[in-house]
């Protein structure tokens, strides 16, 4: 692997990812929709592992500018991403076992090698503990409906 390698995606207007950003971007600008949204993924390889960083850029036609909000705006965003990613989590592991004969543990591993988790702190006790939780729950969008979660590593 390189020692540096990039992705930057354009979010779509409409999506529910760009009228997040948007929220928070309107109390800085009175037209946030006038701009296009990009998220800009970097992982370095570093001594010992792998540093994970993103960026994200307001664009128009001429050009493009970083963003930067607030602790507390982070946080919003942030755990958009959260709900996001427990619900694939959930949705992940409940498809899988129509599948295997795995047990819980196993489906979670493989999880967790596909998007490379253990580098960042995610272990398999704390997904079971999570998958358990969540997957208890009667409505499995609850956590769309009620509040901003937890960071899950810090379950």
């Amino acid at each position: 692997m390189p020692n540096l390698q990039t992705k930057s995606i354009k979010l779509h207007k409409t999506s529910s990812l760009s009228r997040t950003i948007a929220l928070v971007h309107e109390r800085y600008e009175e037209k946030p929709q006038q701009y296009d949204y990009r998220i800009q993924f970097s992982v370095r390889q570093v001594r010992g592992g792998k540093k994970f960083e993103s960026s994200l850029y307001k664009t128009r036609k001429e050009g493009f500018e970083i963003m930067c909000f607030t602790e507390s705006e982070n946080q919003y965003i942030n755990g958009f991403f959260e709900d996001i990613f427990r619900t694939a989590f959930i949705y992940y592991v409940n498809g899988s076992r129509q599948f295997t004969t795995d047990g819980i543990k196993a489906v979670i591993n493989d999880f967790i090698d596909e998007y490379d988790l253990l580098e960042l702190g995610f272990d398999t006790e704390t997904l079971r503990i999570l998958y358990y939780r969540e997957n208890g729950k009667e409505n499995k969008l609850t956590r769309f409906q009620h509040r901003i979660s937890n960071r899950v590593n810090n379950y």
